[in-house]
């Protein structure tokens, strides 16, 4: 079975995918030569590359944006990652603190209603 989301730019490799989850996969790449892998996954800032415990080189193909790495000759097991960006932590603790004070305001109000209805009994 084929891999449909790895292209690569020679025919001297064989690939097995090894894990693939949101924001992560793992492939284990045979190159006979120096080559370049493409992945079916939009470039985004925060995409890592590691091979045999290297950092490796993730840049966007061109025209259609993809991500790619360039890989020596040999045996490797690449391992990609969607880290989070400052933006998407920022993002995520906003969310949190407007849930937390929506909470707060939702149990202020419930309280004082709750007051206000054992007060008139």
């Amino acid at each position: 079975m084929g891999i449909w989301f790895i292209l690569l730019k020679t025919e001297a490799e064989e690939h097995t995918l090894m894990r693939w989850e949101p924001r992560r996969l793992a492939v284990l790449i045979e190159a006979y030569e120096p080559s370049i892998i493409r992945i079916r996954q939009y470039y985004f800032v925060g995409w890592t590359a590691r091979s045999d415990g290297k950092h490796l080189l993730v840049y966007p193909s061109v025209p259609d944006g993809l991500v790619e790495v360039a890989l020596p000759q040999g045996q490797h097991r690449v391992e990609l990652q969607l880290e989070r960006t400052t933006q998407e932590r920022l993002g995520l603790a906003t969310s949190l603190v407007s849930f937390i004070l929506i909470c707060g305001l939702f149990a202020r109000t419930w309280v004082a209603a709750k007051q206000k209805i054992d007060g008139s009994s």
